[in-house]
């Protein structure tokens, strides 16, 4: 006998997990001429199920028989044979169908992130290539760090030479991003330090790199962005791509402008009090080198780095070393102040002043003790050039005659005595005082 199989479902014939419906088309022949049917049997099964009724030498049929297949046998067998009339039985050939899972598949290999969806191209095993398919792709166009799994496929049967699936994994790996950017561009490399951190703009040397996604596809990382020295621009593949492409730019220290800092200069106009009178530095900002500064005595030409306490005419010098941040400033000009010995006769004048006051109700008289030296922690007495140019004694609780010692200095301008409760006049007082021989100010110009 000879017969065409086929299934009744091709599209499900390699699911051994459901019984397969098979039709046959075939003629019965008997080399003796006798009457007989045929049979079938699954596997090893000892169980013969008739196909046909009792046909006649020569005599075409169609049948369908239902075959379930055990999955653990790498090959699944359907046995037929012919039972005559007589008696006798006689095997027919069966049909085999070998299970694609029990067939060892080489070349599979890991790949590489291209962007397109990735095949394996390289698959051998002992069957014909037109004895199996491979089919049902999954994951694989992204690389497993996005994917989070591997890529697979299966690999199928094809009837009637083989029946059954399998699953195959491979890995997706990330792209080398090094080699897909070719690097990367600053439009500047050349910087100043500004205090805040420096983002050069930069783009991919392979144009077609344009299309990647920041986040997506590549992170920044700026490094060494804010201090002078040589900063860092990083760009770091992520998801499908892996590896770093890097870029050096350079921050230059900044010039240091004048308002970066301050520069406090003593009194144009000190009175002697024997104590040094330092210029005063002060940075507004870090990054700036040391400073110092250098007192010229104008009379003797002489330079010092310690602040003046002696009389005379000072010039001051600035200079400014280079700092972390910031480049230096050359010695220069940033002041001057002159040191007055206070005129001894007006020294005597204010003692005798201060007594008189005292006797008047001053409850906080200048402290004359002190000496000469003390003369510019006097409240409410202005000095100028070693002068009194200014006494304020208002609200001072002052009573009685006016004293005449108030008018002995020659260089007043401005007398408060306001809120006080003294008597006498201050024209007559005046010329009471120039009677006497005694030089007064004529450059008096506010009395209150």
């Amino acid at each position: 006998s000879d017969f065409v199989v086929t299934p009744d479902d091709p599209q499900g014939w390699n699911d051994l997990s459901r019984p397969h419906r098979l039709e046959l088309n075939g003629t019965y022949e008997s080399p003796a001429g006798i009457d007989g049917i045929i049979e079938y049997a699954i596997e090893d099964s000892e169980e013969w199920l008739a196909i046909t009724d009792t046909l006649t030498s020569g005599e075409e049929f169609t049948a369908t028989i239902v075959a379930t297949f055990d999955p653990q046998r790498p090959t699944h067998v359907i046995n037929f044979r012919i039972t005559d009339v007589v008696g006798n039985t006689s095997l027919l050939a069966p049909i085999e169908y070998l299970d694609v899972s029990f067939i060892n598949f080489d070349g599979i290999e890991n790949k590489t992130y291209t962007g397109d969806s990735i095949y394996q191209t390289n698959l051998t095993c002992e069957l014909d290539k037109d004895q199996y398919v491979v089919t049902n792709y999954n994951n694989n166009i992204n690389s497993i760090e996005v994917s989070s799994t591997t890529a697979s496929f299966y690999v199928e049967g094809v009837f009637p030479y083989t029946i059954g699936r399998k699953k195959y994994n491979f890995t997706i790996y990330p792209a080398d991003f090094q080699t897909i950017v070719e690097g990367i561009y600053l439009s500047e490399d050349n910087f100043t330090y500004t205090g805040s951190p420096i983002v050069p703009e930069w783009t991919f040397v392979n144009a077609d790199a344009a299309k990647l996604e920041e986040g997506n596809d590549y992170t920044v990382l700026h490094e060494n962005n804010i201090y002078p020295g040589q900063g860092t621009v990083n760009v770091n593949g992520v998801g499908n791509y892996t590896g770093t492409v890097t870029q050096t730019f350079i921050i230059d220290k900044a010039t240091l402008a004048d308002s970066l800092y301050t520069v406090n200069i003593p009194n144009e106009d000190i009175c002697f009090d024997n104590n040094p009178h330092p210029a005063e530095f002060i940075a507004n900002t870090d990054g700036i080198g040391e400073h110092s500064f250098t007192y010229l005595n104008q009379a003797t030409g002489e330079e010092s780095t310690t602040p003046p306490s002696a009389e005379g005419s000072y010039v001051a010098y600035l200079e400014v070393a280079e700092g972390d941040c910031f480049y230096g400033l050359e010695k220069h000009e940033v002041g001057s102040f002159t040191i007055y010995h206070f005129d001894e006769n007006e020294w005597l004048t204010l003692v005798t002043l201060c007594n008189h006051l005292s006797q008047n109700g001053w409850v906080q008289p200048w402290n004359t003790s002190l000496g000469i030296t003390a003369v510019s922690t006097f409240d409410g007495l202005t000095t100028k050039h070693g002068h009194v140019t200014g006494i304020d004694l208002s609200e001072c609780n002052l009573s009685g005659e006016l004293p005449l010692s108030l008018f002995g200095f020659t260089q007043l301008e401005e007398l408060n005595l306001s809120k006080n409760n003294l008597t006498g006049d201050i024209g007559n007082s005046m010329m009471e005082v120039k009677a006497t021989g005694i030089s007064i100010s004529d450059k008096l110009r506010s009395v209150d």
